[in-house]
């Protein structure tokens, strides 16, 4: 996952220089150069998508796609549009996929494979301390757990400056303020009980990557 920000072309209208970065990436084995000529060729769509599977498996983003919780599309070697609302139909295999996630995958804090509610963080931190995830322009989060989710996602945001967002959705599905919702396990999540918890911790003096 090296050399996702070498040498990027300064602007996205500059297609030799983009052209010259996949020559790079071919030179160092990196499957997005293919993927980024066939953006500048006439391909056709399942050709590119075929490419940017290959670009997946290579920086370990297919088993995220495979789980269906997160829908992106990939741009010039990055991500450029992502949302995540969490599929039911995968859950059963979602402890293995969040020990694979936590093994291989940069992470912005530390999560508990074991603990249910901590696997749709796992899946929502994976990919936004993922490099790949840098030159996002569109993120919509439709989260489930109360909790863990929002603190993990926003310390994974807070990490790192993103400099192509434009359009940001952070939310839960309440209806009302004081709505009973379920978390991902079927628990029940009361709001009041949380008014005067932060979503996101505190400061810690001596924890300086906590904001």
């Amino acid at each position: 996952m090296q050399g996702f920000d070498t040498a990027l072309p300064a602007s996205d209208d500059e297609g030799e220089a983009w052209l010259a970065h996949a020559g790079a990436l071919d030179a160092a084995g990196d499957p997005r150069g293919a993927a980024i000529r066939l953006e500048h060729s006439d391909a056709d769509a399942a050709g590119l998508t075929a490419a940017y599977g290959e670009v997946e498996r290579y920086v370990g983003l297919d088993a995220l796609r495979d789980d269906g919780s997160w829908r992106f599309t990939w741009r010039r070697g990055f991500i450029e549009e992502a949302s995540f609302a969490l599929a039911e139909e995968t859950r059963p295999r979602r402890r293995a996929l969040a020990e694979r996630l936590l093994a291989d995958l940069p992470h912005a804090g530390a999560l508990d494979p074991a603990d249910p509610e901590q696997w749709e963080a796992a899946l929502i931190d994976a990919l936004l301390s993922h490099p790949a995830a840098h030159r996002l322009g569109k993120l919509e989060l439709r989260l489930t757990d109360y909790h863990r989710s929002a603190e993990h996602a926003a310390l994974a945001l807070s990490r790192r400056t993103w400099p192509r967002l434009e359009t940001l959705y952070f939310g839960h599905a309440f209806g009302t303020l004081f709505e009973h919702h379920e978390t991902s396990t079927g628990g029940r999540i009361e709001p009041e009980t949380y008014l005067h918890a932060p979503v996101v911790p505190k400061a810690d003096d001596d924890d300086p990557d906590v904001v």
